[in-house]
């Protein structure tokens, strides 16, 4: 459980006090473990990251693999863009100058 102080996103997956004279009690509370809080913990953390199967790495690493294998090859390359060049080199040379006069 987490205990919070005055937080500006409560939930019921919180310990939330509003002073700081609440906390030691709030602290009591949490490490009794309340099984209200709990319960919203695990599906908050459920509904923002549905596997807990231990196999996410693995997913990554297959769908990086799919990608070098069948997609990449399909990619076009990007333009060059002289103009958009131009004006970051005249731009880093201002913020250079500036930076040199300061």
């Amino acid at each position: 459980p987490v205990v919070t102080l005055k937080t500006k996103m409560p939930g019921p997956y919180l310990i939330d006090v509003a002073s700081a004279d609440q906390i030691e009690c709030a602290l009591t509370n949490a490490v009794a473990r309340p099984p209200g809080v709990l319960a919203a913990a695990r599906a908050l953390c459920d509904d923002l990251h549905s596997f807990r199967d231990g196999n996410s790495s693995a997913r990554i690493l297959n769908a990086v693999d799919h990608f070098f294998a069948h997609q990449q090859p399909k990619l076009k390359r990007k333009p060059m863009n002289l103009i958009r060049k131009i004006k970051v080199r005249r731009r880093l040379a201002k913020a250079l100058a500036n930076a040199y006069d300061n």
